[in-house]
């Protein structure tokens, strides 16, 4: 048979809905108490027997790492302002190096140009001496010439006439023998500019090298030289030294990689003379 549900019956379920869902929550809050009540036993059953830590001790040991510490900080502060001073005293170096170098490069453009103005001055300068030794001896001629002139205008006989021939002969001998003495000298001038020229081209190399050819290559090109006997190719690419080709020496390595990160070939030319010297 059908079941009819009131209102009171509705009623009471509500209650009984309510009075559950009550006593859920108070079922919730006991054992919510319990478990913290737990928690705090536990805790302070793992406390009871702990002794009492003194951190005063510990304080003052950190306090005394902390100052260990901030010393080998400052310690280390100056040996890097040190190594800062020394960078710059070593770049400042490597500038006075680059700096005597353009004085060497400057003097030495100064002396191709001014070569063949010495070797004028110098040539001139002989021939003038060689002139006014030329002049004094036909001065000396030209005064003997006229004393012979004057004595031949009083010579009356062939006797003396052949004395005159025989005094204009040995005045053409005396000019042919100034003609070979002025060769002479002028041979001894050659030989004397072509040492000096020799002497100066052997200090330029003591210092810079025997330049060789010059091969064109993409972008640039390859400089032949020899350096204290050693034959190398320095290579130039887009104006800029890049590297050196035709030698196998570790130390030589080394410079390299170092002339090319500061772009200056005349360093390295300069380095591995000096190196090679040793």
């Amino acid at each position: 048979m059908p079941f009819d549900i009131t209102e009171d019956d509705i009623a009471r379920f509500s209650t009984i809905e309510h009075e559950f869902s009550s006593v859920k929550d108070h079922f919730d809050n006991y054992k919510f108490a319990l478990i913290e009540r737990e928690s705090k036993m536990l805790f302070l059953d793992s406390i009871k027997d702990d002794v009492q830590v003194d951190y005063l001790p510990i304080f003052k040991e950190s306090k005394k790492r902390l100052k260990e510490t901030k010393d080998v900080g400052i310690a280390l502060e100056e040996e890097i302002k040190e190594l800062s001073v020394k960078n710059y005293e070593l770049r400042k170096s490597i500038n006075g190096i680059d700096v005597a170098y353009d004085t060497l490069e400057g003097l030495k453009k100064r002396f191709l140009e001014s070569e063949n103005e010495f070797n004028r001055v110098e040539e001139i300068a002989k021939l003038e001496r060689e002139y006014n030794t030329a002049s004094e001896a036909a001065r000396g001629m030209v005064a003997e010439l006229e004393r012979l002139k004057e004595e031949g205008e009083e010579l009356s006989t062939e006797c003396d006439r052949s004395y005159a021939v025989h005094l204009r002969e040995r005045v053409d001998e005396l000019k042919r023998k100034r003609k070979r003495w002025s060769r002479v000298e002028y041979d001894r001038m050659l030989v004397d500019a072509y040492r000096w020229y020799d002497m100066m081209v052997n200090v330029l190399e003591m210092f810079f090298g025997t330049l060789g050819a010059v091969t064109m290559k993409k972008n640039g090109f390859d400089l032949n030289v020899c350096v204290g006997g050693m034959e190398m190719a320095v290579m130039i690419r887009n104006g800029a030294f890049v590297g050196v080709n035709g030698v196998e020496n570790e130390w030589i390595g080394d410079l390299v990689r170092w002339c090319v990160r500061l772009e200056s070939a005349r360093l390295f030319v300069l380095m591995a003379k000096r190196q090679l010297r040793k």
